[in-house]
């Protein structure tokens, strides 16, 4: 590649104008074509999870899947990438995360041998968009560049809801659902409501 090319701009250009899948079914169906190729490309806004020291924080991020790659930028201006991550080397597992940042749609690639540009070697990334539209572009663009979608795991071992628990989301505790056994029981997704 020339040099510039890997530039914020120059990869938004390279790989043309996305909209706002968030909300508009036409630039969600264009998306879904760009990131269905053999070779994925897509962009947008990402919130990274980093651990420095004790701390943890999150920053914003311009991303881009193009090239097998995956590269975060500072911002949609920047001239070079902070980090680039070859997906081929990502040995991982990308997976879906229910309690992560609120508001946000959070995922998580762990990566077992995936060294990044930057010198890190994160054992997990942790990645969240600001809709449920973009996170499956997202999880479908890291799965067609070769990383693995883990789903959880169903042994068969469970054969009733009231086997099952939940955490209260108003006080954080685990309800086991076997002290609704008799009763009606009405299950909502909230995720996809």
């Amino acid at each position: 590649m020339a040099a510039g090319s890997e530039s914020a701009p120059a990869m938004i250009e390279r790989i043309g104008p996305i909209g706002d899948v968030a909300h508009e079914p036409a630039a969600r169906e264009a998306a879904a074509s760009l990131v269905q190729q053999p070779e994925p490309l897509f962009y947008g806004e990402l919130h990274v999870h980093r651990r420095v020291l004790l701390l943890s924080c999150w920053s914003q991020k311009f991303a881009v899947i193009a090239d097998g790659k995956l590269r975060l930028y500072a911002s949609r201006t920047a001239n070079q990438p902070e980090a680039t991550y070859q997906l081929s080397m990502c040995s991982g597992h990308v997976r879906e995360l229910e309690d992560c940042k609120e508001g946000l749609y959070c995922f998580e690639i762990q990566a077992g041998d995936c060294k990044g540009s930057d010198g890190r070697e994160p054992s997990k990334l942790k990645l969240c968009t600001g809709s449920s539209s973009e996170q499956l572009l997202w999880l479908q663009a890291f799965t067609q560049g070769g990383v693995l979608y883990e789903q959880e795991k169903d042994d068969g071992s469970v054969r009733s809801l009231h086997e099952l628990s939940a955490v209260d989301m108003l006080t954080g505790q685990e309800v086991p659902f076997s002290q609704y056994a008799g009763k009606v029981c009405l299950v909502v997704n909230v995720a996809s409501a």
